[in-house]
């Protein structure tokens, strides 16, 4: 295999900025058991969101919700306070969804509508008389989906001044009684429409997207009422290459493309031809240009991913992906979220059913024997142990090939540099050197294809400390 040189320049300079506490989350839908302590435990998620779905068709006081995906069923979980307790035993904060739908079932297990706000108040004074009232309140998820997702509840799309009002009223109650509690939304997962409503003709500019709509409406609503609304902006994302998530097919391009599909999320030069989960065509750098978005209406507006991972529905279908595209896709999507300074991040989803494609563990394929780490988890443990600090700038000598080998440095509280090194590449091995204020330092051995390195540098000596795989075929 040939030998290929890349030299990554590391620069402390006006990018360098805090990497977010509450950057390393994972999503649970309220469907799912609190998997065994020890596990997550190891994976140090900093935030934990309990969301989803079935979350808009769930009643706090009972800890019930109707199942669309069982028939309707009238199901059970374990109750918000023990969610929250459960968080507090782990170090994580809880993220909690609030089910502004106010659809759930009824004392006669009847699915209609039967809260309002006051009940997310009880919740959240229950919660309080607990010791236990959560920093983070999302008001409910995926709104102009509803009419698709419960279309028991919801029969026509909502527009975007719908949402308003349902997200206004609950958050300026919320704001009144909590102060302190960060309010987010509105959780739109729509970036294959520009992150727009479906509403037909909805009453704002959809060539400048919902969320600008959206920012605008709460910074005029914050002026008169001379109150604080939304705290922390959320969006949803779920790259997907195929062109119709309910067939097999997988997009032409192959995986080396695919991965290069991250600048979707990073680099405005770039041009989607892969990832059916944005409009073909359009301009990549949608984390940058939102952060852009934010800072000309509400400079203290925070920005979460409170959903992502890649393509759904591919665990369930057996999609043909190559087996390394999610962990390497994921990785550089880490990096990227701390190097564009987004504030809270939840990775869709930590433990469910075992072997459905999105869940952190796995079991042998007859379902039987000690459930496994799955390896894009070997990659969320990496950054959430051990990606903390300041982010630094970091750029390769590979000009227009220099996303194909990616790289994300972190400097810890103690002054030691940490570097994840990403190589998307099919068939190149790289030599890498990294320069740090002067001074060259070689990597011992080369990366391999398709493969991630974490180097760490201390006091001149650079050190590998973990490589994801050994093989090509692992």
């Amino acid at each position: 295999m040939v030998q290929n040189q890349a030299l990554i320049r590391i620069q402390d300079g006006p990018q360098t900025h805090p990497i977010s506490p509450y950057l390393y989350g994972s999503s649970w839908g309220n469907w799912m058991r609190l998997p065994p302590k020890k596990h997550v435990r190891e994976l140090a998620p900093k935030t934990i969101r309990v969301g989803g779905i079935l979350m808009s068709r769930y009643d706090w006081r009972t800890s019930r919700y109707s199942d669309p995906f069982q028939k309707h069923k009238i199901a059970q979980q374990p109750s918000l306070l023990q969610f929250s307790r459960y968080c507090a035993e782990i170090d994580a904060e809880p993220v909690i969804q609030l089910n502004a739908m106010e659809w759930a079932p009824n004392k006669k297990d009847e699915f209609r509508r039967c809260l309002d706000v006051q009940d997310s108040l009880d919740l959240l004074d229950h919660l309080k008389r607990h010791g236990c009232l959560p920093k983070f309140v999302e008001i409910d998820s995926e709104p102009f989906l509803w009419h698709l997702s419960h279309p028991d509840a919801m029969n026509r799309p909502v527009s975007g001044e719908e949402y308003f009002f349902i997200f206004q009223r609950y958050a300026s109650r919320i704001k009144a009684k909590y102060p302190r509690i960060q309010i987010m939304g509105p959780a739109i997962d729509s970036a294959w429409n520009g992150f727009n409503t479906l509403y037909p003709n909805d009453r704002y500019d959809t060539k400048k997207g919902y969320l600008l709509y959206f920012l605008e409406l709460c910074k005029e609503w914050e002026r008169k009422n001379k109150s604080r609304l939304l705290d922390i902006l959320t969006i949803h994302v779920y790259p997907q290459f195929r062109k119709d998530p309910f067939k097999k097919k997988i997009t032409k391009g192959g995986t080396e493309n695919f991965l290069s599909a991250t600048q979707l999320w990073w680099n405005p030069g770039y041009k989607n031809r892969y990832d059916h989960q944005f409009p073909m065509g359009c301009e990549g750098g949608l984390l940058r240009t939102l952060l852009k978005d934010i800072s000309r209406i509400s400079p203290d507006v925070k920005r979460a991913v409170t959903e992502f991972n890649v393509d759904a529905f591919a665990g369930w279908w057996k999609i043909g992906y190559h087996p390394r595209l999610r962990p390497i896709y994921l990785a550089d999507i880490f990096g990227t979220l701390a190097q564009e300074d987004i504030f809270l991040s939840n990775h869709f989803h930590l433990y469910g059913v075992p072997n459905d494609g999105l869940s952190m563990m796995e079991q042998k394929k007859d379902g039987t024997g000690p459930l496994a780490f799955k390896k894009e988890y070997s990659i969320f443990e990496l950054y959430s142990n051990h990606f903390q600090g300041d982010y630094l700038a970091s750029k390769n000598d590979l000009g227009e090939e220099g996303d194909k080998v990616r790289s994300h440095v972190c400097r810890g509280r103690d002054g030691k540099l940490g570097m994840i090194v990403i190589n998307k590449t099919l068939k190149k091995r790289f030599n890498l050197r990294f320069s740090w204020r002067g001074k060259d330092y070689a990597a011992a051995i080369p990366i391999e294809p398709l493969n991630i390195h974490h180097y760490e540098l201390e006091r001149g000596k650079l050190t590998l400390l973990k490589k994801i795989w050994d093989r090509l075929h692992e």
